[in-house]
């Protein structure tokens, strides 16, 4: 009984089992029908889309059609037409007449290269490049395949007014149809690297390559890796040519390794060019190539390889020019090495040197800048003694050098480069003189300042502001507070310049350095007159002069104006709270600081003790 039940139990466990995988069985086939069915229905209705889209398509391409004598002379007749007005230089018109027979769908019978190549050309012309690039989609789907010079004079026409996107657009549409042509890809990188796209210029080597290139055609293939930074395609292509390169190139290259910071491997490079001067080919490597790696020695800050190149450079026989001494000064001047700035100088200051007027200034200002004043001067000894008439010094060179000598207050030999000055005919501006000026300020000689200033006048040239400014300093440093006055009081009137605060705040300065206490009050007096808007450095200088002079009844009319003016500033306060307690260490009278506190009260300042 046991037995037989526990067949039972098994035969009903593998009925449900087989139940359950005939259900499985099913469903799957079930499933399998209808996939099957819906691909057969997806598969018609794409073929049905495409015979659509096909249909579409020959729809839109210009059918085959005959047209009847009357408007076949029609379309002839405006073809003429059109290409008259092209030519008469009618762009509108003529466009105006070929888009009327393209809506009439007679635009393919007007389908001719000569016809888009005016269009094309009149069209860049007036700077409408969405025409051009319409006009190469009708000649492209009206069947037109253009000749090479088509897309030699469209591509050149288009790079030389600068469409430089156009060019691109060209070439991404239609680079597959382009012909291998060199002055078709040279338009073409030329405006990828002028648009900023040298990953596409790079791109387009490739096809100029399979060009009919000469050797001075590989220009601009060292001029594409140097814009993009391709040095080790640019080395490779120089191992290729084996000595055949050009300065040019070989410059190009140097560049390039420059720009990528590797100014070691430039110098290596250099040293190969050198290793084809023994062929009959001439040299491709001149001062410009050691410029060139220099500028990289300088970047890195490598002093020490950058007078090795220099070295080098003499050595095989290439003379240093402008830009190399320039180079090697600036970085000498950066580094202050001086024995490096005395070499460069000698060198500039060579016998049979032709000296450069904006390079020796450039010197000089160097020079001055690093307190080297003797060594700026043997520049400017060198530089008058040139047998050259167009190696002179300039206005630029005299006022530099009286500058750096009035700053060491040696007013002398100020004088005597101003004299040169004279002697050559050259006429001195008014920085020259205002320089002068301040030189007779520090050594206090006022005579001189005022026969400099007649003598300025005498000249033509117009005084500036700066030029009171420092007569000013020369009045008050010499004591010559009533001519000072007299000279802000009547500077408008005389020179057509207006004072500023400025100037009437140094007339005080002079005035109260000298205990003048009136004098500046009058300097004050005239400020109001003229209506000049006083400053914080005024009321700062005036105000407390006014209490130490015990000027009281001058201290509160001055206290009165600038709280006008100023209100309840914070630099005011500060003031103010000083002039108080100097006012009561001066023991006044009461009734003055009474009044100076309701002044006080009434705008809302704050005293501080």
């Amino acid at each position: 009984m046991d037995i037989a039940a526990a067949f039972q139990e098994v035969g009903e466990g593998i009925g449900q089992e087989i139940a359950t995988l005939s259900v499985f069985v099913v469903c799957f086939c079930f499933w399998k029908h209808l996939q099957s069915r819906f691909k057969r229905s997806s598969l018609n209705r794409t073929a049905a889309a495409g015979q659509k889209l096909t249909t579409r398509r020959k729809s839109a391409e210009p059918e085959e059609v005959l047209l009847d004598s009357a408007t076949k002379q029609r379309v002839e007749d405006g073809g003429a037409q059109i290409m008259r007005l092209l030519n008469l230089r009618e762009f509108t018109s003529a466009l105006n007449m070929y888009r009327s027979f393209e809506r009439e769908g007679l635009d393919g019978h007007l389908a001719t290269e000569a016809m888009y190549d005016s269009f094309i050309q009149s069209a860049t012309r007036v700077g409408k490049i969405d025409v051009v690039e319409r006009m190469l989609h009708l000649m492209m789907r009206n069947g037109v395949t253009p000749k090479p010079s088509f897309w030699n004079s469209t591509l050149k026409l288009l790079s030389s007014r600068k469409h430089f996107p156009c060019c691109l657009h060209i070439f991404t549409t239609y680079g597959h149809i382009l012909p291998n042509d060199k002055v078709i890809f040279s338009c073409l990188i030329n405006a990828a690297l002028e648009h900023g796209s040298q990953e596409q210029a790079v791109a387009m080597v490739r096809r100029y390559k399979q060009c009919d290139l000469e050797i001075c055609d590989y220009v601009t293939i060292f001029r594409t890796y140097a814009s993009a930074g391709k040095l080790e395609q640019a080395e490779r292509l120089f191992k290729e040519l084996q000595g055949k390169t050009s300065t040019l190139m070989m410059n190009l290259l140097l560049h390039t390794a420059v720009k990528c910071n590797e100014p070691e491997r430039a110098l290596q490079l250099l040293f190969e060019g050198h290793s084809y001067d023994d062929l009959d080919a001439p040299r491709i490597v001149d001062a410009i190539s050691y410029n060139t790696v220099i500028k990289g020695f300088v970047v890195a800050g490598n002093i020490q390889q950058c007078f090795e190149c220099l070295k080098q450079m003499q050595l095989h026989k290439l003379q240093p020019d402008d830009v190399t001494l320039t180079t090697l000064f600036q970085i000498c001047i950066a580094q202050k090495n001086r024995n490096g700035i005395d070499h460069v100088v000698s060198m500039m200051n060579a016998e049979g040197r032709t000296l450069d007027t904006g390079t020796c200034n450039l010197f000089i200002k160097g020079l001055i800048h690093a307190a080297r004043l003797p060594k700026a001067v043997e520049i400017y000894e060198a530089l008058k003694s040139s047998p050259d008439r167009r190696s002179k010094p300039t206005i630029v060179t005299y006022s530099m050098l009286i500058r750096a000598y009035v700053d060491v207050q040696d007013l002398e030999q100020a004088l005597l480069v101003f004299q040169d000055m004279n002697t050559n005919g050259d006429a001195p501006d008014e920085m020259i003189f205002t320089h002068l000026f301040e030189g007779c300020r520090a050594a206090g000689n006022f005579p001189l300042g005022e026969q400099l200033f007649q003598d300025m006048l005498a000249s033509g040239v117009k005084p500036s502001e700066y030029t009171l400014t420092m007569m000013l300093k020369l009045h008050g440093r010499c004591g010559n507070l009533e001519k000072a006055y007299h000279l802000v009081a009547d500077w408008e009137s005389l020179y057509r310049n207006r004072p500023s605060v400025i100037h009437y705040t140094c007339l005080m300065t002079g005035c109260l350095r000298s205990r003048q206490y009136d004098q500046a009050w009058a300097a004050f007096e005239l400020m109001q007159k003229h209506r000049v808007t006083s400053d914080r450095t005024m009321i700062s200088t005036l105000l407390p002069a006014m209490v130490t002079s015990q000027k009281f009844d001058r201290v509160l009319d001055l206290s009165r104006y600038a709280l006008k003016a100023f209100g309840n500033a914070d630099w005011l306060a500060e003031i103010l709270s000083s002039v108080t307690s100097k006012m009561k260490r001066f023991q006044c009278r009461e009734e003055y600081l009474t009044q100076l506190r309701g002044l006080l009260k009434t705008d809302g300042v704050t005293v501080h003790a």
